[in-house]
């Protein structure tokens, strides 16, 4: 899992630079890689069950591998980070404090 996150770190990298869409939606990233690593000639001339088998066997990395690359290195630098993301920090802090805030109830 370690190795493939590492393989992973640069082209999500690469991702996050070039299209600022991807910073803000893993489904978006996770397409976009998807496309990129098929390629566009194979993607088309594939059917959904060609597609659904490279996913089963572990050819393509899985959403929640690219989600955590994504989070990690949003995490090392701050200029990868998408529009939303202090949103989704203050909306953090107010759940939390809701949170807490029926635990004591």
């Amino acid at each position: 899992m370690i190795k493939k996150m590492k393989d992973l770190k640069p082209k999500v990298e690469i991702l996050l630079r070039k299209n600022p869409r991807c910073r803000d939606s893993d489904s978006i990233l996770f397409a976009t890689m998807y496309f990129i690593e098929i390629g566009e000639v194979n993607l088309k001339n594939m059917n959904g069950y060609d597609l659904l088998k490279i996913i089963s066997e572990d050819r393509l990395p899985s959403y929640d591998t690219i989600a955590r690359v994504r989070r990690k290195l949003q995490n090392e630098d701050e200029s990868l980070r998408g529009e939303s993301y202090n949103e989704r920090q203050n909306l953090e802090t107010e759940v939390r404090t809701n949170i807490n805030h029926l635990r004591k109830n």
